[in-house]
């Protein structure tokens, strides 16, 4: 027997650097042991602060071409792929807060999930969820009812110019700031939200 490939001899795994590991043995060595070869699913705001370290996938979704990343590019930080329904691995962030006796949630609870339950929110906390690589939902351009579920045309209040204009996005050249709606002269843009002519 040749044993040279049988790799359940101790003498053939103890090797330096693999020099005496079988060919494919050796080949998977160099693959496993190399830093990028290792493959996961990890939060967006994760991945986003670790750029250096880190690199993210395609993802290629069902009745699709090609596949996509989250942003228009790998140095990119727009979540246009994502805000689109191009990259579909995202979903709605929930929160759950217990009751009181009388049906309603804790004042404490509520100061903090009302702030997210009316259409317009606080332009502070737009930012905040932008600073932490999140998409408020004025700046996707698809929705879902369910999770993971088929995109429709979101509709509603809008910031995409805005999402744009704070993470640097390619679509800032086709936006217009704006003091009222009044310096919203496109059809097409005709709500100034929070300083840019929106779509809605």
């Amino acid at each position: 027997m040749d044993r040279s490939h049988d790799v359940r001899d101790p003498q053939l795994r103890s090797g330096v650097d693999g020099a005496d590991r079988p060919p494919g043995r050796r080949a998977q060595d160099q693959v496993l042991g190399r830093r990028d070869s290792s493959i996961g699913i990890l939060s967006i705001d994760y991945n986003d602060k670790n750029r250096d370290n880190l690199r993210a996938l395609y993802l290629q979704a069902k009745d699709q071409r090609v596949g996509y990343l989250p942003d228009s590019s790998a140095v990119a930080y727009d979540k246009a792929n994502v805000r689109d329904g191009h990259y579909p691995l995202w979903g709605y962030v929930h929160f759950f807060t217990p009751l009181q006796g009388d049906g309603n949630p804790a004042p404490q609870a509520s100061a903090v999930v009302l702030k997210f339950r009316v259409e317009r929110i606080d332009q502070s906390l737009v930012d905040d969820i932008i600073a932490a690589s999140l998409v408020p939902q004025c700046a996707m351009k698809v929705a879902r009812t369910t999770e993971m579920g088929d995109f429709m045309t979101r509709s509603g209040f809008s910031c995409g110019c805005y999402f744009e204009a704070k993470t640097h996005g390619a679509g800032l050249a086709n936006c217009k700031t704006c003091n009222s709606a009044a310096d919203c002269t496109d059809s097409t843009h005709p709500a100034c939200n929070y300083g840019y002519c929106e779509t809605r």
